[in-house]
């Protein structure tokens, strides 16, 4: 029935907004396509916002907010959800979702240095479907909250093994963990007996694409 289907939406909402279980991350959490200025979303997403669309610097802060506050749903697309929700932007659903909505926009690119702001997307963050097989994309979302000179991109997301937390990635150096004592990208795949051959668990290995969603 109608009543019984907006009563089960929000669980089934949380149970696939992060393509399935909580990951857990170990480890220490702390030119492709057009240049960036060159770069403006579609008009589609831009008819979606309640106000004006967020400057990236807007996206940042609110999802600094969100590092310390907990969200309505508190996995990585509610996250994500939330971020844009406070800045006046109807941007919701799992990942796929929001990737499917990002891509018909023209809003995804594959820059290696992204605008603060930006929204990551990853793949086979976890075994989503439990088969031991390399096929699960779109299991992860992130902001982008700096990009570093040298590189490294900075990002906050939620549905960690740590809560709501923040990441780096160097697209630069996709399977260097770290180096000199810096990290350069941080694990966002819980290694495990069950994983397939040639399994990778560093965020630059698992990183899918870019999508801005602000003017």
């Amino acid at each position: 029935s109608i009543l019984l289907m907006k009563a089960i939406y929000p669980l089934l909402l949380a149970l696939s907004a992060c393509g399935g279980p909580i990951m857990h991350i170990p480890g220490s959490l702390d030119s492709l396509g057009r240049p960036a200025e060159e770069y403006t979303p579609s008009d589609t997403l831009r008819n979606k916002t309640k106000k004006s669309a967020a400057k990236g610097k807007d996206v940042v802060r609110a999802a600094r907010h969100y590092l310390s506050h907990r969200p309505k749903r508190d996995d990585c697309s509610g996250f994500v959800e939330a971020v844009f929700d406070r800045l006046g932007l109807d941007f919701n659903g799992s990942v796929s979702m929001m990737w499917d909505q990002a891509k018909s926009s023209g809003a995804v690119h594959h820059r290696k240095r992204p605008r603060i702001g930006d929204l990551i997307f990853f793949d086979n963050t976890h075994d989503n479907n439990g088969n031991q097989k390399w096929d699960d994309p779109l299991t992860h979302i992130a902001v982008v909250i700096d990009v570093e000179p040298d590189g490294p991109i900075v990002f906050a997301h939620g549905g960690t093994g740590r809560g709501r937390t923040t990441g780096r990635m160097n697209l630069q150096h996709p399977s260097t963990h770290s180096h000199d004592e810096f990290i350069l990208n941080d694990y966002l795949r819980r290694s495990s007996p069950r994983d397939p051959p040639r399994t990778t668990y560093l965020a630059g290995e698992l990183w899918r694409g870019f999508a801005t969603l602000y003017h």
